[in-house]
């Protein structure tokens, strides 16, 4: 009985109007992911013009990308909330 339901519920599910996901799944997780990756490049070697301390370089790197990856998130969020 319960097999029966299954195949109904994912024939149900096959034939769905819905939108896809996968472009709000890439904006979420893996942009934010590769601009942190990409502003902790950039930072950290910004920061070796200041200093020549290689651990001084990272922990700015960090902070910055961080800091960085965390304003596109917010101003991600801001940009979707008022365009819907």
């Amino acid at each position: 009985m319960q097999r029966h339901d299954c195949r109904e519920i994912y024939g149900k599910l096959g034939v769905s109007d819905g939108s896809s996901v996968a472009l709000s799944v890439v904006a979420a997780f893996l942009v934010p992911l590769l601009l942190f990756i990409a502003f902790l490049v950039v930072f950290e070697k910004a920061a070796g013009y200041v200093t020549e301390h290689p651990g001084v370089q990272t922990v700015v790197g960090l902070f910055a990308a961080v800091g960085g990856t965390c304003i596109w998130v917010a101003a991600w969020r801001v940009f979707n909330r008022h365009s819907q």
